[in-house]
């Protein structure tokens, strides 16, 4: 096997760990911040001098607490965006939600 390609395999390997642990730690941080009442006022104080942040952080939010009680409630609520993705994207997104609800099964 050539050696870019086993360079590039470690690459996007540790490219891919590294957005999960990003991913990670960021929940845990939302987590964190959401239940606590001042440091969310001073977070988010700090965040509307960023608007794209903002709404990025304020998306991830939405939808992490919004589908994890749509899973508990046992309903669905399809967001609109979602509504008009591709069937690859739909099937990508079914299978994020059935992932989720092993993990908690798990936990």
């Amino acid at each position: 096997m050539n050696l870019t390609v086993i360079i590039k395999r470690q690459y996007d390997l540790l490219v891919r760990l590294l957005k999960l642990l990003i991913k990670k730690t960021l929940m845990h941080v939302l987590k964190v911040v959401v239940k606590r009442p001042r440091l969310k006022k001073v977070v988010v104080g700090v965040l509307i001098k960023f608007p794209k942040l903002h709404g990025f952080v304020a998306d991830v939010v939405l939808k992490v607490w919004s589908g994890q009680r749509n899973i508990n409630q046992g309903t669905q609520i399809i967001p609109a965006s979602i509504a008009t993705i591709s069937s690859r994207a739909n099937q990508i997104y079914s299978d994020l939600l059935d992932a989720l609800e092993k993990s908690k099964e798990h936990q």
